[in-house]
């Protein structure tokens, strides 16, 4: 547990130190490469692996959204005015209340 704890620190001291450099060097145009200093192991965050998994499906979220707006709008317009009216309305004196 130990070393695995100080093997977790050294990794963190030289992407953080490699990241210092970068930072450094993209000032005068220049890379790790140039050097022949070994790249940032870049692990992705939380949120990009949340963005990359659903990417994809972006379209079809939308839509579904899209869907259940209009289906919660409908609902609460349709609720608000049947509050409003005598309960022997039908759903047709609803809708042209609603108009």
């Amino acid at each position: 547990m130990l070393i695995s704890r100080e093997k977790k620190r050294n990794t963190n001291i030289k992407q953080t130190t490699l990241q210092t450099l970068t930072n450094l060097l993209d000032e005068h145009g220049k890379k790790l490469l140039d050097y022949g200093l070994p790249t940032i192991e870049r692990h992705s965050t939380e949120v990009e692996h949340e963005i990359q998994r659903w990417a994809p499906e972006t379209t079809n979220m939308k839509q579904r959204a899209e869907q259940f707006l209009s289906h919660f709008i409908t609902y609460c317009t349709t609720y608000t005015v049947r509050m409003d009216l005598p309960s022997s309305s039908t759903a047709k004196q609803d809708a042209e209340r609603l108009h």
